[in-house]
């Protein structure tokens, strides 16, 4: 009996092991095929060559659809139907809710009802703050957000019947009121990076009599905005930035330099940068302002050239793509000529083993070269290659 019992529990043994054993090996050799389809993902991913910024450097989701989403959710026991960005629904919204309502909901889920309206750009009549009791004469932290909201989505004309109301454009304005990161007429420049144009900035600044006082407040939203606001006005702002103020934001984002190359500042934007002691040892060497010159239609060629004078080499990187690939992908003849001129590798490659060639055939394939300008491209890189 005892012998019977131990081969039981000789052979239970040995079937557990089994079992262990299978369970284990499919777990390894399963990691393992799904680590290779992985790799083989991210070999492919490699092969792409993004040729818009914004896709090969994701920014963060538009800062009105987190608001929106936001609203969306709190609304939507209320009753509320429709786009937010529609007018008309929250005109049905309003007409069903009594003011009391509206005051309960606004304290309950913390919102205010006429910002998110402002938000889907419109703007109610007159009669709407009598019926639901708005005051915006008054000093309130509310009324300035509303304000503000104002700044980011109302058209000129809406902006100043909102302001006609008699918000207090002083408190709003005053840096002590909530601890304030921005002022006013620095959310006015931050807003023309949307669908707005410099009107509202204009409006502040020659009816209002709203002045660039110092840069440094005004600085980002200002280089963020570098497409749409007036190069005069930049200019101005960058001229009333301390050196020390300007570049000691160099962190900020991808680096103010680079920032303003992106946004496609002007030649004379550039030059503040490349005239006022900018060092590229303050940017990280993986978000140089090199790749973003490939998309700035501004930059001259001898600031280009000034560029690597500052920078002492032409070969970057940038997840392994370089300055020269990244040239080459945009189509930049100029530039491709001064970094090849000043040393760049023509035969490095990527990260995935890509060589500029890869770069310039993605860019034909995208329509970025016509037939004679890929040849003199090709031209270009192959006397360097010899």
């Amino acid at each position: 009996m005892k012998i019977f019992e131990k081969r039981i529990y000789f052979y239970s043994f040995n079937i557990i092991i089994f079992f262990i054993g299978i369970t284990v090996g499919s777990l390894l050799f399963g990691e393992k095929k799904e680590n290779l389809n992985k790799n083989s993902k991210t070999s492919q991913i490699d092969k792409k060559i993004p040729m818009d910024f914004d896709t090969a450097f994701p920014k963060e989701k538009n800062t009105n659809e987190k608001q929106f989403d936001i609203i969306k959710k709190n609304l939507k026991s209320l009753g509320f139907s429709g786009s937010l960005h529609d007018s008309d629904a929250w005109k049905n919204f309003t007409e069903k809710i009594t003011s009391k309502k509206i005051h309960e909901l606004e304290s309950k889920y913390n919102f205010s009802l006429l910002k998110s309206i402002i938000a889907s750009r419109s703007l109610p009549e007159a009669d709407f703050f009598n019926k639901y009791g708005f005051d915006l004469t008054e000093p309130t932290l509310k009324n300035r957000a509303i304000l503000i909201q104002g700044l980011k989505s109302l058209t000129v004309d809406q902006f100043k019947k909102l302001v006609e109301m008699g918000i207090d454009l002083d408190f709003a304005d005053n840096p002590d009121t909530v601890h304030q990161e921005k002022k006013l007429l620095a959310y006015a420049i931050e807003s023309i990076n949307g669908f707005n144009d410099m009107g509202k900035i204009n409006y502040l600044m020659k009816e209002k009599g709203f002045s660039i006082e110092k840069g440094e407040d005004y600085l980002i939203p200002a280089i963020k905005a570098a497409k749409k606001i007036s190069p005069d006005l930049l200019d101005e702002i960058l001229t009333k930035t301390d050196p020390n103020g300007l570049y000691k934001h160099a962190f900020i984002s991808k680096g103010i330099f680079f920032e303003a190359l992106i946004n496609n500042a002007s030649s004379k934007v550039i030059d503040h940068f490349l005239n006022n002691g900018y060092k590229f040892s303050m940017c990280k060497p993986s978000e140089n302002p090199f790749h973003a010159a490939a998309f700035n239609d501004n930059i001259t060629p001898e600031q280009f050239q000034k560029m690597i004078d500052m920078a002492g080499s032409p070969n970057f990187s940038l997840s392994k793509i370089t300055p020269l690939m990244m040239a080459v992908a945009r189509n930049r003849p100029e530039q491709v000529k001064i970094l090849l001129k000043n040393g760049a590798d023509v035969n490095q490659v990527d990260a995935g083993g890509n060589s500029v060639y890869h770069f310039l055939n993605i860019a034909k394939e995208q329509d970025r070269y016509t037939d004679a300008q890929y040849a003199e491209m090709k031209k270009i890189l192959g006397s360097a290659a010899n």
